[in-house]
Formats: C-alpha cells, sequence, structure tokens
C-alpha cells in the first residue's frame, strides 16, 4: 500500500457537518485548483484562456467596475499609476517601475482576494460582461457573485514575496534558501502542524494544550486562540514534518503556501480552488500531500491522516524534497520574466 491508498481509506468514512456549514464548505470548494503546468509559458498561457481579444469598451468596463483598482498606463516606456492607491499593490507597481522596455499599456490592478465590483453594481450590465483585472490569487470562477467575477483575473505576482508580514524576511530569494537548511528530516518533530486561525469550523481545539481533542492524538494546533502562541515564526514551522495549509478566511486567501513548502516539510493541503499563479506547478502526492474538504471532516480524521503519514515517511520525506524544489525555482528572476511574458501578451491582445 502506498500513502495515497492509505489516505483514500479514511474518505470513506466522512463526517457531514450541520447546513450552518454550507458556506464554509463552497469556500473551501468541493474542487481543486489547476494542476496541469509543467513550464513558465504554461503558467502565462494558462491567465488567457477567457480572452481572445481585449478591446478598448472592456478596458473602459473594467474602470467603471473596479473602482478600487490601480489604473495603470504605460506608454513610450512612461509609467503612471493614475489613482494613487497604496498597501498591497505597493510591491507589484514598485516590480513595474523596476522593469525596463516594457510595451504600451493600460490595465487596472486590484489587491484584493476577490476582485468584484462594490455590491451595488452586482448587477450591473457592465459589470456582468468579461473584461480583464490582473490581480494576485483567483479561483475557478463561480456561477453567481461574488466569485463569478474571477473569471476576469489574470494573474500576477503576490505582494507577500515583496512585502514582510510579521517576522518573514522580506528577501523571499533569501527567506526560500535557509528555511529548509535549519533542520534534517530526521529532527523534525513527528507532528501536523499549523498556526494561524481556525476558520471557526475545526471546533475541537483545546484552547490551553493546543492539541486537537481527537483519541488523544498528537496532531498539534495551534491557533490565535490559543494565546501563548499567537506569533510564531516560520523558522519554528519548519521543526515539524508535516505543516497544514488551509486556504484561507473569506473573504481572503492564505498566502503562505510559499513559505511552508520552503521548510522543507511536507505541506498538507485541503480540497480548495483558491490559487496563485504558480500553483499549477505543484502535483498531488509529488510536491504537496492532498486531502479532502476539511469543512466536510471538521478535521476528526486527522488523527488517522497522522498515522498514514507517519506509516510511509520515506516516502513523505520525497514529497517534502520535490515541495521544496519547486518553491526554489519560483525566484524573483522568475517573478520578473514571468511578469514581462505577462505584460507582453496582454500588449498583443489590446485592440
Amino acid at each position: 500500500m502506498s500513502l495515497k491508498s492509505c489516505l483514500k481509506n479514511l474518505e470513506t468514512n466522512k463526517t457531514y457537518l450541520p447546513e450552518k456549514y454550507n458556506n464554509k464548505i463552497g469556500w473551501h470548494s468541493l474542487k481543486w485548483f489547476p494542476m496541469n503546468a509543467s513550464s513558465m509559458d504554461d503558467l502565462v498561457n494558462m491567465q488567457f484562456t477567457q480572452f481572445a481579444k481585449i478591446t478598448r469598451t472592456m478596458i473602459e468596463d473594467a474602470k467603471f467596475c473596479c473602482d478600487y483598482c490601480e489604473h495603470v498606463v504605460v506608454k513610450n516606456n512612461n509609467v503612471r499609476f493614475l489613482r494613487n492607491k497604496h498597501g498591497k499593490v505597493d510591491a507589484i507597481k514598485n516590480l513595474i517601475l523596476r522593469m525596463k522596455n516594457l510595451p504600451n499599456l493600460e490595465l487596472l490592478l486590484c489587491d484584493h482576494d476577490i476582485c468584484a465590483p462594490p455590491k451595488h453594481l452586482w448587477n450591473h450590465t457592465r459589470c456582468g460582461n468579461l473584461y480583464p483585472i490582473f490581480g494576485h490569487s483567483s479561483s475557478i470562477p463561480d456561477t453567481s457573485p461574488p466569485l463569478v467575477f474571477q473569471r476576469n483575473i489574470i494573474m500576477i505576482p503576490e505582494n507577500t514575496f515583496y512585502q514582510s508580514y510579521g517576522s518573514n524576511n522580506k528577501d523571499w530569494d533569501y527567506t526560500k534558501s535557509i528555511l529548509g537548511n535549519k533542520y534534517k528530516w530526521s529532527e523534525k518533530k513527528n507532528d501536523i502542524f499549523f498556526r494561524g486561525n481556525k476558520r471557526n469550523f475545526i471546533e475541537y481545539i483545546d484552547n490551553k494544550t493546543g492539541f486537537l481533542k481527537v483519541n488523544n492524538t498528537n496532531v498539534r494546533f495551534k491557533h490565535k486562540d490559543y494565546k501563548t502562541f499567537d506569533f510564531v515564526p516560520m523558522i519554528e514551522h519548519c521543526g515539524f514534518k508535516h505543516l497544514l495549509q488551509l486556504p484561507g478566511c473569506w473573504p481572503s486567501h492564505s498566502s503562505r503556501l510559499k513559505w511552508l513548502l520552503a521548510c522543507k516539510s511536507a505541506v498538507i493541503m485541503t480540497q480548495n480552488n483558491w490559487y496563485e499563479y504558480w500553483y499549477p506547478l505543484l502535483r498531488p502526492f509529488e510536491s504537496f500531500i492532498p486531502l479532502e474538504n476539511v469543512a466536510l471532516t471538521n478535521a476528526l480524521n486527522f488523527d488517522k491522516v497522522e498515522l498514514c503519514l507517519r506509516n510511509y515517511d520515506d516516502e513523505v520525506s520525497k514529497i517534502a524534497d520535490n515541495g521544496w524544489n519547486v518553491v526554489q525555482s519560483v525566484s524573483y528572476k522568475f517573478h520578473e520574466l514571468y511578469t514581462r511574458k505577462v505584460f507582453v501578451k496582454y500588449s498583443k491582445l489590446l485592440l
């Protein structure tokens, strides 16, 4: 038997949750993000599957429906930011300013995880049209607002590659090179570790011990309700063999995946369709360990998940190495080349 078959056997014992969790199940999704890219060109082409051309009308619709977006115009190597927005967009604005010989462009830059129009415009005719918005994350579009607007997203690098949060070093190239070297595999603790908001639907965590209360398992959670561990530096995450990635709280996504993979620990990811532009380079059971929608199980099967991980430690170690290798390739140079290729392709579609 393999790790995959061991975890597959757990899916026959699902714990379905009450009606009140339906919105959380939807947020975590019963689908996976795309995992079919093998090159940078694949990643670039994936951003334009919905756009055969980009017209002046589409740009005007984007300006109208995303009034909180930064409006960027590049003409003859002169860059102008017409709305003077700050915050998360600063990182990509600085990247644009560093890039030389860009094609002439006009685009809308969004710093929200869900780049939907203001609610009063959801049913406006113009906002029902297809129009391009540049954003740092996306999902498989839904058929109703606000997620229907995800169909408009052209993805660019996420801001935390360039901006520091907590004690994570803001120099991504440096950070990814050192995190995985702190501990040997044999030195790491054989637990599942998570730090962050417990997302409300994982309800069985002991706030005094930080342990998940499932059959006395030693699955260790640290979360915001557990005050002693409100902040855990990423380097301390790396001391665990198994790191859990949850997709985030509505209406945002979690941007920590890159750091978890850089720990050279095996990343456990629960089923979700939210992703950044580079996620499609990942492969299940090759560079990360997929689990079913955690909103269906309330994490009640994590003791058995951990048992599978321990029984197939050699396989799990290889997955950790592969995930580390993927994220090592996602460097500043990779980001800039990808962004340039996206801008060039976008400019060729402009009419």
